[in-house]
């Protein structure tokens, strides 16, 4: 076959990769291609979508990095066997096999020019990819959008075998290291971050939740609540969903 036509074929098909949302993209895409709207009373009943600032009024430290956050998802994998410990390979994401996981929700505010939004967390369905700390024992150092520099496997190994515990007996704990190689995986929502959230809204009385009222403005008597466990609700911290 023609050279030049063997490079044509894949600069297209790496055009194709690149250009062609992913699967995940575009279902991304269908959920929030809803025009954003302004929090305020007229959202009442509606269904809607809505963007601002989060504000944390419960968070929880996440088992394996000990990151506070409103929501964690932490995750951990194995090695796929077939793969060889080759010094110059690095690895993909498939890969790795999922485990186990288990994910930590809290509910939260958004807030945008004034108005409030208490985010109820029940029977939502997340989509977060802005702050990830992700460490293996193949791979040198952590890809991570929190931490610093490089961060040794070892530092964070006695939280993995204490989340493992959650799910394995000592001996099936130690088999799994003895036998495998290890990744863990944590995502987060944190307090300060922009989020965009769609949902069935309505409004009530501040006073109806007395928990979060000393993280809102003295003057705010009514609240918008976003969330339900008839409806699904979504939430994203996606840079292009947020600002694209």
């Amino acid at each position: 076959m023609n050279p030049l036509l063997i490079i044509a074929i894949v600069v297209i098909f790496l055009l194709i990769l690149v250009l062609v949302p992913s699967k995940q993209t575009r279902h991304l895409n269908s959920i929030f291609k809803k025009p954003i709207q302004k929090l305020s009373p007229a959202l009442e009943g509606q269904y809607a979508r809505v963007q601002g600032k989060v504000i944390a009024f419960r968070t929880h430290h996440s088992p394996i990095f000990k990151q506070a956050a409103i929501i964690h998802e932490t995750t951990f994998f194995t090695l796929n066997s077939r793969e060889q410990r080759d010094p110059d390979w690095h690895s993909k994401e498939h890969n790795w096999k999922l485990e186990q996981s288990e994910k930590i929700k809290n509910d939260f505010l958004v807030e945008n020019n004034g108005w409030y939004a208490l985010i109820r967390t029940d029977s939502s369905f997340e989509f977060l990819s802005r702050n990830i700390n992700d460490i293996n024992q193949y791979d040198i150092g952590v890809i991570s959008s929190l931490n610093q520099g490089d961060i040794k496997f070892e530092k964070i190994e006695s939280n993995l075998k204490e989340f493992m515990s959650m799910f394995y007996s000592k001996l099936a704990i130690k088999v799994l290291f003895d036998t495998h190689i290890l990744r863990a995986k944590e995502t987060y929502l944190l307090d300060g971050e922009f989020v965009s959230v769609v949902g069935i809204c309505k409004l009530e009385a501040v006073d109806k939740h007395p928990s979060i009222k000393k993280h809102l403005h003295p003057d705010t008597k009514k609240i918008l609540v976003i969330g339900s466990c008839k409806e699904p609700l979504y939430i994203t911290d996606n840079m292009k969903i947020l600002f694209g």
